[in-house]
């Protein structure tokens, strides 16, 4: 008996399908459609941008440079010769060495980055009239009003009696 009904039901169904009727088509054509408006959509961004500067001030040599470059001048004054005086001779040149080395102007450049945010064009929203329709689409680049642009329009639809 389960047989018999599923057997009866299978052809049933395949009856009511052999008898309805189903149409489909699709289209696909090209047109020209004229631009009526383009919008711009803006987004914001994020920039940084370096600001550097540089910072100078004035260095003068320390009382342990003096006395150091005092202290080497003399050590090498009084090993070159036996001369008397040679040991402060040398102590004179080696402080005017230490100031001469370890004065004058040190500089430094600091770079800071200042945030900045800036608005860009994200894309635009271009509007079509097109064989009495309006539509419209994104772009990546802007169009000008009354711009004829071609348009691939495609349709898929189906009858069902």
């Amino acid at each position: 008996m389960k047989y018999i009904k599923r057997f009866v039901g299978a052809c049933f169904g395949l009856t009511t399908l052999a008898t309805t009727s189903v149409y489909s088509q699709s289209t696909d054509a090209y047109q020209d459609g004229y631009v009526t408006r383009t919008e711009t959509v803006w987004t914001t961004r994020t920039v940084e941008q370096p600001v550097s500067q540089t910072h100078c001030r004035q260095v003068e040599p320390s009382f342990g440079d003096l006395v150091v470059g005092g202290l080497i001048g003399s050590t090498l004054g009084n090993n070159i010769t036996d001369a008397h005086g040679a040991g402060t001779v040398g102590a004179v040149a080696g402080m005017l060495t230490a100031t001469n080395f370890n004065s004058g102007q040190k500089c430094q450049k600091e770079t800071r980055y200042i945030s900045k945010s800036e608005r860009y064009p994200s894309h635009y929203i271009i509007h079509v009239r097109s064989g009495g329709q309006h539509l419209q689409f994104s772009s990546d680049r802007p169009y000008q009003v009354r711009e004829r642009v071609k348009l691939h329009v495609s349709s898929d639809y189906s009858l069902v009696d």
